[in-house]
C-alpha cells in the first residue's frame, strides 16, 4: 500500500472522527432554548398539578389533593415547584375538613418549607400560617386540657368543705335567732272578778 492510498483511505476516516468530536459537546449540552423549553413543560406541569389539587379539596378529597402533591415533589426533587408542594399541602392540612391531616403535620410542612434553599413563592404567606396553626395548635391543646382533667377532691377536702358548711349553717341560724323578734310573752287572762 502506497502512502497516496494510505491517505485517502485515511481522509474520510479522520473527516468522519472530526465531525463527530465537534458535533458531541452539542449533543451534551442543552441549548438555550432546550432549557426554556423544560422549565415551560416544568411550570405547565406544577400548574396542571395544583389546580388538579384544588379542585380535589374543593370536593372534599384532601387525600387525593395530597398525594398528587407529594407526587409531584417527588418527581421535581429540588425544584422550586417541589418546595410549594409543601406550602399547598400544609394549607390543606390545615382545613377543618382535612381528615387525612393534623396541625403538627401542616406545621411540620411549613417549617420545612420556609427551609428550603430555592426561592419561596409564598414565604411570607407561610410565616403567617405558620403562626396561625401555632395558635390553634396551642388553643386546641388547651382546651383538651382543660376539658380532660377535671380536679378531684380528695377526701381530707370533702370532709374539710361539709366542715366548713356545718360551721356557716350554724352561723346562720345564730343570726336567724337574734333577728327573730322576741317571742311574746304568754297573755294573761284579765283577773276575774271572782278571784277576789
Amino acid at each position: 500500500m502506497t502512502p497516496t492510498r494510505a491517505l485517502r483511505l485515511a481522509a474520510p476516516l479522520l473527516a468522519t472522527l472530526a465531525l463527530s468530536a465537534c458535533a458531541t459537546p452539542s449533543l451534551m449540552r442543552p441549548r438555550q432554548n432546550d432549557q426554556a423549553t423544560v422549565a415551560t413543560a416544568s411550570a405547565t406541569a406544577w400548574a396542571t398539578t395544583l389546580l388538579a389539587a384544588q379542585r380535589d379539596v374543593e370536593r372534599g378529597r384532601h387525600a387525593d389533593a395530597d398525594k398528587l402533591l407529594r407526587d409531584f415533589a417527588d418527581r421535581s426533587t429540588g425544584s422550586p415547584e417541589a418546595a410549594e408542594t409543601m406550602y399547598w399541602r400544609a394549607v390543606f392540612m390545615l382545613d377543618p375538613g382535612a381528615s387525612n391531616a393534623s396541625t403538627r403535620d401542616a406545621l411540620g410542612l411549613l417549617a420545612r418549607y420556609l427551609d428550603a434553599r430555592v426561592p419561596l413563592a409564598h414565604r411570607t404567606e407561610a410565616l403567617v400560617m405558620q403562626r396561625i396553626g401555632t395558635a390553634l395548635a396551642a388553643a386546641r391543646e388547651s382546651a383538651s386540657t382543660a376539658g380532660g382533667t377535671r380536679p378531684v377532691a380528695t377526701e381530707a377536702e370533702v370532709k374539710a368543705l361539709k366542715d366548713e358548711l356545718e360551721q356557716t349553717k350554724a352561723e346562720l341560724e345564730r343570726i336567724k335567732k337574734r333577728l327573730a323578734p322576741p317571742p311574746a310573752a304568754p297573755a294573761t287572762p284579765p283577773p276575774s272578778p271572782d278571784a277576789e
